[in-house]
């Protein structure tokens, strides 16, 4: 069965895009449906079908653009996404929100991390022209991140959900947890203070952050000065400055120990910072008697600093006695002061 052609009434199978464009002076299939709407294009006996096409408009979940498209039968599966980088992009995102599927990943990503293999490989291709270039990478997308609207209040309201500020501490302390990370991260810490750039950078951006902003100066200022007000907090700081610099005895204080060993008094010395005493550390502790002593070099102190630190110590029930570095000179004159500040006092032979 064959169907006429309305212009120039031969019979075809199908009426085709081909004959009305190079018969009928270029005419489309739309113009020869529109002359004539109730005209079939194919035969009912024709293999080939006229196609259905059905136009449809899809909202992309990932980038909420509009985009239409046709399918060819009603039967057709309808796309979902714009494009397969949307399509793959919110899928994995999806994914990844499933704290099961992020913990598995992220354990496997951190052990993979850990390998010695994985770590030689890094460094042998973390060259410096890498390195460069990936920083330049890092700070173009912070750009345009920034320069997105809403991008920074996105990222303040991120940082301060309590969810993702939970998620992140237990991350670190899966990463910190293992000695292996850390021994790894401390080689690559070891590299990097090694460069010169390095220190020219922390000292250029120090001296910035503190030249040119004085109010920041002055809150600092007034912060450290409140905290040192507080003896309890400057007794704990001080003690760990004093761990920190291993403090042992000195020349005069080890010669003013033997002195004091040789004639049975019975001190201890905690100028190392085993002990404070409201905030202060003396040198010398007799703990039985309440007593101390104080080995003050001549250099390094003055006399006005005597009576308001025996005052201080005698808040606390202790009996101060300061011996300057100069009397270690006059030994039998240092025995008589001694005899002085311990007398009524039975000395352990």
């Amino acid at each position: 069965m064959f169907i006429k052609c309305q212009l120039c009434n031969k019979e075809f199978s199908i009426i085709s895009a081909a004959h009305l464009r190079c018969k009928h002076n270029g005419m489309t299939i739309a113009e020869y449906r529109k002359l004539f709407p109730d005209a079939p294009l194919t035969s009912r006996a024709s293999a080939r079908k006229e196609k259905v096409r059905i136009t449809y408009v899809v909202i992309c979940p990932n980038c909420n653009k509009k985009k239409t498209f046709e399918k060819r039968s009603p039967n057709a599966t309808e796309r979902k996404y714009c494009n397969q980088s949307c399509a793959t992009s919110y899928l994995n995102r999806k994914t990844w929100a499933d704290p099961e599927v992020r913990a598995k990943r992220t354990r496997g990503i951190t052990k993979q991390h850990n390998t010695e293999e994985y770590r030689k490989n890094i460094g042998a291709t973390w060259t410096p022209e890498r390195r460069k270039a990936a920083g330049n990478r890092a700070r173009g997308n912070l750009e345009n991140t920034i320069h997105k609207p809403g991008s920074i209040e996105k990222m303040r309201k991120t940082k301060r959900d309590e969810e993702h500020r939970e998620l992140a501490r237990q991350q670190a302390f899966e990463r910190w947890s293992g000695p292996e990370f850390k021994a790894w991260l401390m080689e690559i810490r070891q590299e990097v203070i090694k460069r010169p750039e390095y220190h020219e950078a922390q000292k250029k951006g120090a001296l910035a952050g503190w030249k040119d902003n004085p109010e920041r100066r002055k809150a600092q200022s007034e912060r450290a000065k409140a905290l040192w007000a507080d003896p309890e907090w400057a007794g704990q700081q001080l003690q760990k400055m004093r761990t920190g610099w291993r403090a042992r005895p000195t020349n005069p204080e080890l010669i003013l120990l033997t002195l004091l060993d040789e004639n049975n008094y019975a001190y201890v010395y905690i100028g190392d910072g085993s002990l404070w005493v409201g905030g202060k550390n003396p040198d010398f502790v007799w703990p039985e008697q309440r007593k101390l002593i104080e080995m003050n070099g001549s250099y390094w102190h003055s006399e006005d600093e005597v009576e308001p630190r025996i005052a201080h110590f005698a808040n606390y029930d202790f009996e101060t006695l300061v011996v300057w570095d100069y009397e270690l000179a006059n030994t039998e004159q240092l025995l008589i002061k001694l005899k002085e500040f311990h007398q009524g006092i039975k000395l352990i032979e």
